[in-house]
């Protein structure tokens, strides 16, 4: 049992090895700690154990050790709060697959005694990084060398060099063969040092020399540079990839023993006869089992109420939820929960899925998580989705959300669902090449295009902008829809204002169609650009040698007479839940979404995932004040809630699913068709007017002449 934790996100895991006590074979059983939750500098267990009589003793540790590929994890060992000697200020635990007993011992196999007194003693393990450090530090060095060596070389050649063309880097960049060369030999010892550490040939020292043969080859025939641009990207991808690895590795546990000096540690032997068993007792099990549903939270006590509840998440993500509501809501409320977790997909209208068929059949859920931000509406217009303004306490709840992300869920003076995520849009840029440049960051759409563009296209560079029309419409006072929904908003003048300023960032002002920001901002190809939350997610976690090489900024705005700047933007809303409505106790499924949406809830939430997945899987949740309390740099997190005075949503409505799909078809036609502006517009219009009109038909309401629509 542990005494204590650094972390309240460090828990006991489920481990299915026969050899673990208590053994998980039917069901799943805790038997283990460590894991992926403990793999962060510095964090610690304690245990505390009784020691008989005094005397010398040995330590004995059984672990599974399985990440890197052959590379060791390192962690201080401490016997009541003190490190007894230097060699357990930071312990090396080998490379395992199979679960194996660790006597702590010297480098020559002697196991190191311990003098205890007879009594309470505690046992603390800490991560250590060990002696991966060194090795950790040179590739950050690296990398950082190898990203502005890859700027400096498409700043000259561009991102697309013509192989014929003789660039002459030679010249234009100092000290290039020289460059090259260090980056060879430090790669090279790294690799070198790395088979040092490791119990067999790594992984990490064999993808250092794929490494090393890009830069051979560019030593030995400079010329060859511009031709090598990808395999200089895919290095960089590489070295960035191992220095954020290689500073988190796990270690499982499932014991450790005290024994007296010279004694032997417990092995654990599974027989043929065991192993049959467990085969045997598994194969009967998977007969019965759902192994879509998590369990109820109620841990098999009877209680009054029940409710069901579909996740369309990842297992993770579900179980996180589950445990939440078993030590917190059933706890509090009295009501239990039995979970099921389903793919995405599988619960979003518009196709045959789970959940359409469940509501079909008559056996939805109570509550689904994680619908898609059109699903409500379209499940509230087949009755298959409660009122949720309806409830006690709906404005309360609602007070964290953003006013403009609730438009999606609205439909006929009902709200039939909330958002459980939402995104951001940013600027996002790099500070170096920004500063170098001496480029201003672009207040409204004209400074972007008569200060910023022309700034970077002289020197081979470009800018980003997603396909997005809502920021040119909103900020113009645009709308999608007019007189209730049932016509399509895009007739107007602004409307047309909008799309065609937008097709002309393509057109006229040459930005990228298609573009994968993340890495040519990594690359320094696109140095700056229109982003939201993914891309913002990839750069903090997956590009290590841009830290404090970049930041965000409001997105540009339009200009108004009064002198103000509009930087409305759409596209806020994520993810929503629902109640279907053939719950059986809707005060009870009303009692868990408003318990799952609140602050704290949320923000438990949120730090359990990032514990278990990492940083890369920060929860985007769309409850404001839970948002702001989460590990967000204060800079960026101002910033964003800068934007979010400015955020819109787009309605859905009686056949609005087939808007965005002609508004494509006009960009298409537009951009890649060379067709004009106007009439690309004018056939959009008129295809989503037809097809409003067909669905208000449909659902038997009358299309007046004047655009009114009736029951």
């Amino acid at each position: 049992p542990v005494l204590e934790k650094s972390s309240s996100t460090i828990r006991g895991t489920v481990h299915s090895h026969l050899s673990c006590e208590p053994r998980s074979v039917e069901y799943a059983r805790i038997n283990t700690i460590g894991d992926w939750r403990w793999r962060l500098g510095n964090q610690s267990i304690t245990w505390e154990f009784e020691v008989p009589e005094s005397g010398t003793y040995n330590l004995g540790i059984r672990y599974l050790q399985w990440w890197h590929d052959g590379l060791p994890a390192y962690r201080q060992v401490l016997i009541d709060g003190r490190v007894p000697f230097a060699e357990l200020l930071s312990y090396r635990f080998p490379h395992t697959r199979e679960w194996t007993t660790e006597v702590l011992s010297d480098r020559e196999g002697k196991p190191f005694d311990m003098d205890l007194a007879e009594g309470t003693h505690t046992l603390t393990l800490v991560v250590k990084m060990g002696e991966i450090t060194p090795l950790v530090q040179s590739l950050y060095y690296d990398n950082l060398e190898l990203s502005e060596l890859l700027l400096k070389i498409m700043m000259i050649t561009g991102s697309e060099p013509d192989v014929n063309y003789d660039y002459e880097l030679l010249k234009k960049i100092p000290n290039l063969p020289e460059t090259l060369q260090s980056l060879y030999d430090s790669i090279e010892s790294k690799s070198e040092y790395a088979r040092t550490l490791a119990t067999k040939n790594p992984g990490i020292s064999n993808q250092l020399r794929q490494v090393m043969g890009v830069f051979q080859s560019m030593i030995r025939d400079p010329e060859s540079i511009p031709r090598r641009l990808n395999d200089i990207r895919n290095a960089q991808s590489s070295l960035g990839t191992w220095y954020l690895a290689l500073q988190e590795i796990p270690i499982v546990l499932d014991r450790f023993e005290i024994v007296p000096s010279g004694s032997p540690v417990r092995e654990v032997r599974i027989g043929l006869f065991e192993r049959v068993r467990a085969f045997v007792s598994n194969l009967l099990v998977s007969f019965v089992k759902d192994y879509d549903s998590l369990g109820t939270t109620s841990d098999g006590e009877a209680t009054p109420r029940q409710i069901k509840v579909w996740i369309g998440r990842g297992k993770e993500w579900a179980e996180v939820i589950r445990q939440l509501a078993a030590d917190d809501f059933t706890r509090n409320t009295g009501i239990s929960v039995r979970m099921n977790v389903l793919p995405a997909s599988q619960l979003n209208a518009g196709a045959i899925n789970a959940l359409m068929m469940a509501i079909s059949a008559g056996k939805a859920p109570d509550v689904a998580l994680c619908v898609s931000n059109n699903s409500p509406v379209e499940f509230a217009i087949r009755k298959a989705v409660l009122d949720l303004s309806a409830f006690d306490g709906f404005d309360s709840v609602t007070e964290d959300f953003l006013p403009g992300i609730l438009v999606p869920f609205e439909f006929e003076n009902g709200m039939y669902g909330l958002p459980e995520t939402m995104n951001f849009k940013v600027l996002m840029y790099r500070k170096d090449v920004v500063s170098q440049l001496g480029i201003g960051l672009p207040n409204t759409w004209e400074d972007l295009y008569q200060d910023v563009l022309p700034a970077l296209y002289r020197n081979n560079l470009q800018f980003f902008y997603p396909q997005d029309f809502t920021p040119f419409l909103f900020q113009r006072g645009g709308s999608f829809y007019r007189d209730g929904g049932v016509r399509s908003g895009l007739d107007a003048p602004e409307a047309f204002q909008a799309f065609r300023e937008y097709c002309e960032l393509y057109t006229h002002y040459g930005i990228p169609v298609t573009a994968s920001f993340y890495n040519r901002m990594r690359t320094g190809e696109i140095p700056m650009g229109i982003a939201g939350y993914p891309d913002y997610l990839l750069l903090t976690t997956a590009a290590p040698e841009l830290a404090g090489r970049w930041g965000i900024a409001p997105i540009p705005g339009t200009e108004k007479e009064d002198g103000s700047i509009d930087r409305s933007v759409g596209g806020i809303a994520g993810e929503a839940d629902v109640i279907l409505s053939s719950t059986r106790d809707a005060e009870a499924a009303w009692s868990f979404l408003s318990w799952w949406l609140s602050a704290d809830v949320q923000v438990d939430f949120a730090r359990e995932i990032e514990a278990i997945v990492g940083t890369e899987a920060r929860w985007n949740t769309a409850n404001i004040r839970a948002f702001s309390r989460l590990n967000w740099k204060g800079e960026d997190l101002e910033v964003i809630q800068s934007q979010w005075a400015w955020a819109r949503d787009m309605e859905n409505v009686l056949g609005g699913y087939f808007t965005s799909r002609h508004l494509n078809n006009a960009w298409n036609r537009v951009v890649l068709g060379n067709q004009d502006v106007r009439s690309a517009l004018e056939e959009a219009v008129e295809d989503i007017d037809k097809e409003l009109r067909m669905k208000q038909e449909e659902y038997n309401r009358r299309w007046t002449t004047d655009g009114e629509a009736s029951p």
